[in-house]
């Protein structure tokens, strides 16, 4: 009997970020489309170092930031 091999769409993310304000921490959305659901979520570094680790939610509020010297204009 044959059988049918389904592969799924290509993996697509679509991200939407809210910047930061001198009283709020940035919100970053993630959608996910293709592949395999249920997507799950990861926060990480430049350095791939997780920040927050995998979850279903594909929202992150309060993002903080930082300045990298005392120097920088500020709020």
């Amino acid at each position: 009997m044959p059988q049918a091999i389904i592969v799924p769409a290509q993996l697509q993310v679509l991200t939407n970020i809210t910047p930061a304000t001198c009283t709020t921490g940035a919100i970053v959305s993630v959608t996910a489309t293709g592949g395999t659901p249920a997507y799950q979520y990861q926060l990480e570094t430049t350095t791939g170092v997780p920040i927050i680790s995998y979850q279903p939610n594909n929202k992150f509020n309060n993002v903080a930031l930082r300045y990298l010297c005392s120097c920088c204009k500020r709020c």
